[in-house]
């Protein structure tokens, strides 16, 4: 069988990583990653749990999808299908089962930017970063949620006395920040 797995931001391949490295194993399945090159680079250890990496790409697509028209693809990780071609639609179609991942900040919107919660099964397995799973939005009971953790580990003890001892004089602690602005681990 074969699990492919589409990363298209940071965001995508950290959630694809905590899977692959143990929160969904799956043992006997050939692993494929299709990636976006020139959005970020894959690291050493990247290389090493996706020794099959493909860039994303309609070629890529096609060159999956007779696979998956033989049944061989068990599962097809992606965070959307919002403005994605034919041959990818296609893909996800014949694929046994669809596993969404975060893409950021939808998961906190009353309405998604990039995903359509209509164009999945209700039930749909969906893993998604617990930094603030309280304020999640209506949207995501549609689906099967689980967690993948917080996105950034809270700071140890050492590390948030040190933060505290660089605060200005009147700053009473930290807080963490999330922006949502594509191109930005290139800065």
């Amino acid at each position: 069988m074969i699990r492919v797995t589409l990363a298209s931001n940071a965001i995508h391949l950290e959630a694809a990583r905590r899977l692959r490295d143990g929160l969904a194993p799956g043992g006997g399945v050939l692993e494929v990653l299709l990636w976006e090159p020139r959005r970020f680079a894959l690291t050493a250890a990247d290389r090493r749990r996706w020794p099959l990496r493909l860039p994303a790409r309609p070629l890529s697509y096609l060159l999956l999808l007779p696979w998956a028209l033989l049944g061989l693809v068990s599962e097809l990780r992606l965070s959307h299908l919002c403005g994605v071609g034919r041959a990818l639609r296609l893909l996800a179609r014949q694929a046994r089962g669809l596993c969404l991942l975060d893409d950021g900040l939808d998961q906190y919107r009353s309405l998604p930017r990039v995903i359509d919660p209509q164009a999945f099964p209700a039930g749909t397995p969906c893993w998604l970063f617990s930094d603030v799973p309280s304020f999640r939005a209506d949207w995501c009971r549609r689906f099967a949620c689980r967690e993948l953790g917080p996105l950034y580990r809270p700071p140890s003890a050492p590390e948030r006395a040190a933060l505290r001892a660089s605060l200005q004089p009147g700053l009473s602690g930290a807080a963490v920040l999330l922006i949502d602005a594509p191109g930005l681990e290139r800065l």
